[in-house]
């Protein structure tokens, strides 16, 4: 049992599970000594600490206890010997491909099958750049690590106890920026000095799955003064109490964290550099920002992905953040009670600074269409609105926050735009003129057409009937007659004229 002490972090190697010993000594009825585990995986013990309903340690759920024996469980090994193990392999390998191939995908904790062990001589572990030991049972490290060269260092899955270890072993590494010590059970640090001697320095902290609250973050970040990307993913992070201090943040994700309102997310609104910002699986309900009082001035990037977001307010006011470019927003309930095609278009038009939409770009033509469909979407309300003036309109402006703008840059939208027309053969035809402005030399053609017939179709007749369009591909846009200085592409082959608005009397443009 001397090998063994309360608090200490354990792994069983034949299952690779980790705990925390609890109690150490007899159990009522039984012969010998046991040592009392409170698992990580809730499932895997047996009960709460209990044993014939005496009490002997406290677990953190009902059945994440178990008395085991000292021979079942290990205490682990140190960061040398686990160094040793990974990258101590093969002497044909070659210990420069995998840090190359990391730097190349831009990954520095990347774990390849077949290139752990890259065949260095124990005297040159030390030159290696990035070092992962994740999942390698390692509980601490010598004094003999100021020769070692890493930057990047993943050490997440294995048995430090405290942050006084883990500084005590980054104090060491002289040129450490960036850091994984993703779940781990650590007991905060009792040495500030140091805390601040180590992590001075750190660019980068994967702190996810630590069961960590937010103050429990906060108080350990104190000591990280120029920290740029923090990940705490997947912590028990229900409410953000207080203004983030680490103002040299670039990069936070809290994805997975149970945060629900976005007021808690508001308290990340005066970080002066955050330029990404990741929320997904926060199970937001709604987001609310108010013109001119959003902050976020550095914020280009921002997900949504996978929360509960139920209106487009939610979407819509995310406008008034001031230079937001990159967003990502699968998976909430509100995009998905539209088509795909619909909902993306509803974004795009709503977000004028947006670029990047669920990873692809907007082309400029997209952009065009989408504010088109947009103001076709909401007009009927708007001229509602605008006809009673006063408060509504004033409500609708709100719940609509860019509909004044698309307003100014296209023109109100006209009733008859509006208006369900009849779409059927029996419908009247349109009288559509037809030029070449690239081919003076051919000659303009008049045809009635029904407003049903979709672009494709039209591209088709063209062809036919233009002998120096025959064989090529046909591109179209049209001209009002109404409106004759702009000129609006037919930017999707499956609308009908009836979408695009085309009246008899219109001009199209027919080009190849």
């Amino acid at each position: 049992m001397a090998l063994f002490r309360i608090g200490q972090r354990i792994v069983d190697t034949t299952e690779n599970a980790r705990g925390t010993v609890k109690y150490l000594g007899s159990v009522e009825g039984t012969k010998g000594d046991w040592i009392g585990i409170d698992w990580d995986d809730s499932n895997r013990g047996k009960h709460d600490g209990s044993h014939k309903g005496k009490k002997y340690f406290f677990t953190k759920t009902e059945t994440s206890g178990s008395f085991v024996r000292a021979t079942k469980i290990s205490s682990g090994v140190t960061f040398e010997n686990s160094i040793a193990d990974r990258y101590g392999g093969s002497a044909d390998a070659d210990p420069e491909l995998l840090e190359n191939i990391r730097r190349d995908i831009n990954a520095p904790f990347l774990q390849l099958v077949g290139f752990e062990k890259v065949g260095l001589a124990q005297s040159n572990y030390s030159k290696l750049k990035t070092i992962s030991v994740r999942n390698m049972g390692v509980y601490g490290s010598g004094d003999n690590l100021e020769s070692y060269a890493v930057a990047n260092l993943d050490i997440a899955e294995n048995l430090f106890d405290s942050w006084d270890t883990i500084s005590k072993m980054c104090k060491q590494l002289k040129k450490l920026k960036n850091l994984n010590v993703s779940e781990s059970r650590l007991s905060f640090p009792e040495n500030q000095e140091d805390m601040v001697s180590a992590f001075s320095n750190l660019q980068t902290l994967f702190m996810g799955r630590m069961d960590y609250d937010w103050n429990q973050c906060q108080r350990n970040l104190e000591f990280m003064k120029n920290l740029q990307v923090l990940h705490i993913y997947e912590n028990p992070i229900t409410q953000i109490p207080t203004e983030c201090n680490v103002h040299t943040l670039v990069e936070l994700n809290l994805g997975g964290c149970p945060l629900k309102e976005w007021s808690n997310l508001m308290k990340l609104s005066k970080l002066p550099k955050l330029q990404k910002l990741v929320v997904n699986r926060c199970e937001l309900e709604e987001i609310s920002l108010e013109e001119n009082e959003t902050g976020f001035a550095a914020l280009t990037g921002l997900q949504i992905q996978d929360n509960k977001l139920k209106n487009w307010q939610s979407i819509f006011c995310l406008n008034f953040l001031p230079i937001l470019q990159d967003l990502k927003y699968k998976g909430n309930p509100i995009i998905e009670s539209e088509p795909s095609h619909t909902s993306r278009q509803i974004v795009i038009a709503s977000i004028g600074t947006l670029k990047v939409a669920n990873g692809t770009e907007i082309e400029r033509v997209e952009r065009f269409g989408s504010e088109i469909d947009f103001l076709k979407k909401y007009g009927v309300a708007y001229l509602d609105a605008v006809s009673k003036n006063g408060e509504i309109l004033a409500t609708f402006h709100k719940n609509h926050p860019r509909y004044k703008k698309l307003v100014e840059k296209f023109g109100a939208p006209e009733e008859s735009e509006l208006r369900v027309r009849d779409t059927s053969l029996k419908a009247n035809l349109l009288k559509i003129n037809f030029k070449c402005p690239d081919s003076p030399e051919v000659a303009t053609l008049t045809k009635s057409l029904p407003p049903a017939m979709v672009v494709s179709k039209l591209q088709g007749l063209l062809t036919r009937l233009i002998k120096p369009a025959r064989g090529k591909t046909v591109k179209l846009s049209y001209i009002s007659a109404e409106n004759p200085d702009m000129e609006v592409p037919f930017d999707n082959d499956m609308r009908d004229l009836f979408f695009y608005n085309v009246e008899s009397g219109d001009t199209v443009y027919v080009r190849w």
